[in-house]
């Protein structure tokens, strides 16, 4: 629960990050944005809050949202 720690940005390999049913809160952290190798982002069911961040745009290995 709370809110998604900016800290996961240090995972600069993580290619698979699944975050979703944590009831999690607030915005997506723009900092997501440096992950480079992340082909799948799952937040989904969820209390987030907030536009998807810009940042997420330069993930250019995402394939899943």
């Amino acid at each position: 629960t709370g809110p998604i720690p900016t800290e996961l940005s240090n995972l600069a390999s993580v290619g698979f990050l699944e975050l979703s049913f944590n009831k999690l809160t607030g915005p997506i952290p723009p900092e997501l944005g440096t992950l480079t190798d992340l082909v799948i982002l799952g937040i989904s069911h969820n209390q987030l809050t907030g536009p998807i961040p810009t940042e997420l745009g330069d993930l250019t290995a995402l394939t899943e949202l």
